[in-house]
């Protein structure tokens, strides 16, 4: 539970946006993440929606941000009001983004992502709108067939769709590599960059619940030599995955 409830898943004090406030800005939103200071994150994400005149470019950060509280708070099993309140929230700055016709790639990941989301609140309605999350996904990577969000979210929903309807942890795994190949090519940003250890502690766990413990123990530690401080990593990714390792040896 506590490896799920880690795996989808910031303090600025600014009125007009500047690059210096956006710099630090981000080093909160990682600093946040790293430590699981989930309070801080919040803060942030707050402040940055009070804030007046965004851009088009901090509009979509602000998605992004949006995007992993939501995922932490469904983990967690948070209040489905508060869940829903900030999809909603996140859905109208998508809707904003449509309209200006910004970044169609990542608008249709997160509109893909947000489906996943209302399917996590709501199981029942998988059968009825799992398959336009999966539309959503695939419209990303025609948009941008470099964009390694769009291969994350595919991964995801085959991680989570059922075996008996087309889920494979495995098709999960190669999407999740697909994304991480694109994101060390220069896709993204490396350094400090929260979206990247996520992705990095999703192959861990992905690596762990196909019982591929030596993958999961690289990856374990590629991702703490990217940070060293990244605590789920170092505090329970890693020893679970070395005691689990230790028994298949001694098996």
């Amino acid at each position: 539970m506590e490896r799920s409830k880690n795996l989808l898943i910031v303090l600025v004090c600014c009125i007009a946006f500047s690059f210096h406030s956006q710099a630090q800005n981000n080093t909160q939103i990682y600093q946040a993440f790293i430590t699981g200071n989930m309070k801080l994150w919040k803060t942030t994400l707050d402040q940055l929606e009070a804030a007046p005149h965004k851009s088009e470019k901090e509009c979509l950060d602000l998605i992004n941000y949006y995007y992993g509280y939501i995922g932490w708070s469904l983990g967690r099993k948070g209040s489905k009001k508060d869940v829903q309140k900030l999809m909603k929230t996140m859905e109208t700055h998508l809707e904003t983004l449509d309209k200006k016709n910004y970044a169609p790639s990542m608008v249709y990941f997160y509109k893909s992502a947000l489906i996943g989301f209302e399917i996590g609140l709501h199981n029942y309605k998988a059968p009825l709108i799992g398959k336009k999350s999966l539309d959503f996904a695939d419209q990303a990577i025609k948009e941008d067939p470099q964009n390694p969000f769009a291969y994350l979210q595919v991964g995801n929903i085959k991680y989570y769709t059922p075996p008996i309807v087309g889920g494979s942890k495995q098709k999960a795994l190669e999407k999740y590599l697909q994304a991480l190949s694109l994101a060390e090519a220069g896709k993204w940003q490396i350094k400090q960059n929260w979206n990247y250890l996520n992705l990095l502690a999703t192959l861990i766990n992905t690596y762990y619940e196909l019982e591929e413990y030596q993958k999961a123990a690289e990856f374990c530690q590629k991702t703490l030599q990217a940070e060293p401080g990244f605590e789920w990593v170092k505090n329970t990714l890693y020893p679970q995955t070395l005691k689990n390792q230790s028994i298949s040896y001694e098996e």
